[in-house]
């Protein structure tokens, strides 16, 4: 992402990180401030928290949703399981940009790329998670099919905080400010 102190990053920007993934969507929160610590301090004061409890600068949600056909008969199988993944990642976007000077500006949006790779990084483990649950379905009879699906998703979250763990939430991929 190439993003000047004119620019505030886009879903383009994230566009490499994301690609092949369908319904991803962006959606930020408004900081400002006239120097850095101001900009952290709007930032801590929306309040964000992560799944495990910490306050974070960004988000991912993500809702997976599955359904499929019954063989019906007596030992009835899932059939053509359907599986769609939504996301929405969630960052801070900068608003009279021109209150901070340049140097920090050009730190906030190393910052935000940052934050949005290391989102990207959730996602992507996110969508991994629809084949496991279609495979998981399809392996299943209709009674277990939704347990099935379920405890796939289950681990796949357990994934998603080990992520976190590992990355400080995405301060070791860069994401600290200031």
């Amino acid at each position: 992402m190439a993003a000047s102190a004119a620019e505030q990053p886009s879903r383009d920007d994230l566009v490499p990180s994301l690609a092949g993934i369908p319904n991803v969507s962006l959606e930020y929160y408004p900081v400002s401030g006239r120097t850095a610590a101001d900009v952290s301090s709007a930032i801590y004061a929306k309040g964000l928290v992560g799944e495990d409890g910490k306050r974070v600068d960004s988000l991912s949600r993500t809702d997976i949703r599955w359904r499929w056909k019954e063989s019906g008969g007596d030992h009835c199988v899932p059939l053509d399981p359907m599986v769609e993944l939504h996301a929405t990642i969630i960052l801070p976007r900068l608003v009279e940009e021109a209150r901070l000077p340049a140097e920090t500006r050009v730190r906030w949006y190393r910052y935000v790329e940052a934050l949005g790779r290391h989102e990207a990084g959730h996602v992507r483990s996110s969508y991994m998670l629809v084949d496991a649950v279609r495979e998981a379905i399809a392996h299943s009879s209709c009674a277990k099919a939704d347990a099935a699906a379920a405890a796939v998703a289950a681990a796949f979250q357990e994934r998603d905080a080990e992520y976190d763990r590992a990355t400080d939430h995405g301060r070791n991929q860069g994401a600290i400010f200031p």
